[in-house]
């Protein structure tokens, strides 16, 4: 009869039966190896291997008061936008025997606070979210936990917390701008989704909106709530949607890359030049944006740099620098190419 689940799993104490030591020198081998001796080490590290054993997280969480973990929590995987940060970020952490789990809100508020339920229950070191979501409910289960939360990706007024990322509003307003007063378009529409759920790309509208408020341009903006994926296709259905209700227009800022690359490529399918009839930018400077026949103008973000600063906060390096406003400003980038 075969062994139940349960049975299946090795223990500590038939590691420390086999190597003939006490379960005490077992768990000091996985926490502390350098203080046990080579050949004791060697004989626990050979039963380990021989018996297939996996340390219980949720037991060294237990009796440490934390796990050698970090949660991320990311309001999508779609367009890899995030992938920057999130591969720094675990590169550094596993530099220091640190290993990141990651969940994936999909923009769903309900979602987000069951996985973070879920999350916290590993009690680990740092707690990382690119959400928006601050309901009183969420921040009261955050401002409680005993791990660092780090939010990214925007700069918050009061992070609960660190805050690693930039001003989205800026980034909105410095695109409009830029595209109105260095590429000299004057009737810009603003293509985004999600606008309520995505506090990110709802500051990046409000940026492109005060900006034509201050120099009295129209305001054209269309909302795809109704598919809210941010995909290719939804970029298609936003250009022509932004065509039929102002022929006219001479540029689109859209909330994110995908959604360009979906609106540059159905512009070329109806035979407009991009940028001579139409000009398209993006937000994000994801891997197609540049090549690919693509090309796009947009706003790079220093993913990367947001990954490496989390990193530090979580392993004390830089506790320091936010004793005064617990956030860091990494700014972002222009990009112009071929687009716009």
């Amino acid at each position: 009869m075969p062994r139940s689940l349960d049975e299946r799993w090795s223990t500590m104490k038939e590691v420390a039966n086999l190597a003939g030591v006490s379960k005490i020198t077992v768990s000091r081998v996985l926490r502390s190896p350098k203080l046990v001796s080579p050949g004791t080490r060697e004989k626990v590290e050979k039963a380990i291997n021989q018996l297939g054993y996996v340390p219980e997280a949720a037991a060294g969480a237990l009796s440490s008061g934390q796990s050698q973990i970090v949660a991320a929590n990311i309001s999508t995987l779609s367009g890899s936008i995030f992938l920057p940060t999130i591969n720094r970020l675990s590169s550094v952490l596993s530099q220091h025997g640190i290993q990141l789990i990651l969940s994936n809100s999909e923009y769903s508020e309900e979602t987000e606070f069951r996985q973070l339920s879920a999350l916290i229950a590993q009690r680990p070191l740092g707690l990382v979210l690119s959400n928006a979501f601050n309901s009183p409910k969420r921040r009261s289960m955050l401002s409680r936990i005993g791990c660092k939360v780090i939010e990214i990706w925007d700069l918050p007024d009061q992070p609960i917390d660190y805050a690693v990322g930039f001003s989205n509003f800026d980034a909105g307003y410095s695109m409009t701008q830029f595209l109105f007063d260095q590429c000299a378009y004057k009737k810009i529409a603003f293509l985004g989704t999600k606008q309520g759920f995505d506090r990110r790309s709802e500051m990046r509208f409000q940026g492109y909106k005060n900006f034509q408020i201050k120099y009295k341009n129209q305001i054209r903006a269309v909302d795809l709530n109704a598919s809210g994926k941010g995909s290719i296709y939804d970029g298609t259905i936003g250009l022509n949607q932004i065509l039929e209700k102002w022929p006219d227009i001479d540029a689109i800022f859209c909330s994110g890359d995908v959604l360009a690359i979906g609106a540059v490529c159905e512009a070329k399918r109806k035979g407009l030049r991009v940028p001579q009839d139409i000009a398209i930018s993006g937000f994000g400077d994801i891997e197609f944006s540049n090549g690919y026949g693509i090309d796009l103008t947009t706003i790079k973000v220093r993913g990367e740099e947001i990954g490496a600063h989390v990193a530090s906060i979580i392993i004390g390096d830089r506790e320091e620098d936010f004793i005064e406003n617990k956030a860091i400003d990494v700014g972002y980038d222009i990009v112009r190419r071929s687009t716009a």
